[in-house]
């Protein structure tokens, strides 16, 4: 891209990573819909028909069949405006003064009555969707408005998609400065993306946190972690089992290896684990480029070792990982997960592209290239809805995540990892290695020849898997009939 960003969202879109929305500088937000097409790593800029949206960012997007379905975001910024108390006192770090900076958690908020609009207010309807119709060429953008029990409009929440329904939690009123949460916000929506009807499903513990991430296992299970927790008023590490079904809520314990306190971080879903990656924590400049780990079975985190390749990187020869990053997204791409833009410690938003490995842990920096022209569409048949190698398990958005299976992508399938040609990267901890099971030769040669088969049969162990805990939760739920939980 021409300049870098923060709080935005990637979405796989058939050959190409489609970016919408996020801040570009303190007070500025992207208008504009960018392509990365792959396995080029190309920028453009997506020039879409329709009634386009208010630039915005840290809102949820996810793709069903053709259509990019966008929700919520903060769509003004000010310094001393109704955001300043929930957004601005964790992730605005360069609209706040360098004292400020250094504060914790409470310390950085002000009294309310100091608040006010110093940017213009965009308002805008209730539960409003914006669909970006993939399959039309150009794109074209449509708003629909919602029925059921609609949301009402809010920033740094978390969604996820399984099957034709995206799960929403938590964030915050774009447009109010009240800090305390009220009873929605702990709640769990459900949007038919079919009917765009919400429904609202009380949970056992209400979850109210901005800035969490909500990723889907399967079956009825929703993995939820970190945020901003709205009744502390400070960042956390917890975790917790979410069943769409019966609404329970199962806390995951904590261990040494669990990740430290963040917000405006990244997950995804590879096999039987949960990812965590970046995100800001503690202080406003504190922000991280650690790698950890869920093992849903288990129920336990554990700390990933990093490595680098280092003839695979173009840019420079000191690369070392991905820096600090608050506000990137990432997009699960064959064997490899994608990580787009963000915004490093020192304040400066990025539009990198950096690749990681997820069999052997690598990570190696992309050259991209960023033409100056809108995307052509020489066909009726839109580049973003044709069935190639390249949508394997595209399945996560910041915020947002979708099951989503395809083929195996041939130019990012490969281990373009030379094990003596790595290095440790200087964030990375410990590894819990897996012992692998004992294979016959012609497992071996049908695991070279078929990893797409191989994570077929991962995806099956998994879904047997979140089945046992579906059935577990529902069973304590019954349980637990009338128990009050308290946060």
């Amino acid at each position: 891209m021409e300049f870098g960003l923060e709080g935005h969202t990637a979405t796989m879109c058939g050959e190409s990573i489609v970016v919408v929305g996020g801040k570009t500088a303190a007070f500025h937000l992207n208008a504009s819909v960018f392509s990365l097409t792959l396995p080029t790593f190309e920028w453009r800029r997506l020039v879409c028909d329709g009634a386009v949206p208010l630039p915005r960012a840290y809102h949820s997007a996810c793709l069903h069949g053709s259509r990019l379905v966008v929700f919520g975001g903060i769509t003004s910024v000010g310094v001393n405006d109704v955001h300043y108390n929930t957004y601005n006192v964790f992730t605005l770090a360069d609209g706040l003064d360098s004292e400020t900076l250094q504060q914790m958690g409470t310390d950085r908020f002000r009294d309310n009555s100091w608040l006010r609009p110093v940017m213009p207010q965009n308002f805008e309807p209730n539960g409003v969707l914006y669909i970006l119709d993939m399959s039309s060429s150009p794109p074209r953008w449509e708003s629909v408005e919602c029925t059921g029990d609609v949301p009402c409009n809010r920033s740094h929440h978390a969604a996820a998609v399984q099957g034709n329904s995206m799960y929403m939690i938590g964030g915050y009123n774009i447009y109010s400065s009240q800090t305390q949460p009220t009873v929605d916000f702990g709640c769990l929506y459900r949007l038919d993306l079919t009917s765009f009807c919400w429904k609202m499903i009380k949970l056992s513990l209400p979850l109210y946190y901005w800035g969490s991430t909500l990723t889907p296992l399967g079956g009825s299970l929703l993995c939820f972690f970190g945020g901003v927790s709205r009744v502390k008023n400070r960042e956390s590490h917890d975790t917790f089992l979410i069943s769409t079904e019966t609404g329970f809520v199962q806390p995951v314990m904590e261990n040494d290896c669990t990740p430290l306190p963040r917000t405006a971080h990244c997950t995804w879903r590879w096999g039987c684990y949960v990812y965590i990656f970046g995100g800001a924590g503690s202080v406003a400049s504190r922000f991280f480029n650690d790698l950890h780990r869920l093992y849903v079975q288990g129920g336990s985190w554990e700390a990933v070792t990093t490595h680098v390749n280092t003839t695979a990187t173009t840019t420079s020869s000191s690369f070392s990982g991905p820096p600090p990053l608050s506000g990137c997204a990432a997009v699960v791409v064959g064997e490899h997960l994608i990580l787009v833009g963000g915004m490093r410690s020192n304040l400066a938003r990025v539009s990198s592209v950096f690749l990681l490995n997820m069999h052997s842990f690598t990570w190696r920096e992309a050259e991209t290239v960023f033409t100056n022209t809108p995307l052509p569409f020489p066909t009726p048949l839109s580049p973003f809805t044709r069935k190639i190698p390249y949508s394997y398990r595209a399945d996560v958005s910041r915020g947002v995540q979708t099951a989503w299976r395809g083929e195996l992508p041939p130019a990012l399938s490969c281990n373009d990892c030379d094990s003596e040609m790595t290095m440790p990267c200087r964030v990375a901890v410990k590894h819990r290695l897996q012992q692998q099971p004992k294979m016959n030769g012609d497992e071996r040669r049908h695991f070279e020849k078929s990893p797409y088969e191989r994570w077929v049969r991962e995806l099956d162990e998994l879904h047997k898997l979140t089945a046992d805990w579906s059935n577990m939760i529902t069973g304590l739920s019954a349980h637990r009939k009338g128990a009050t939980w308290t946060s």
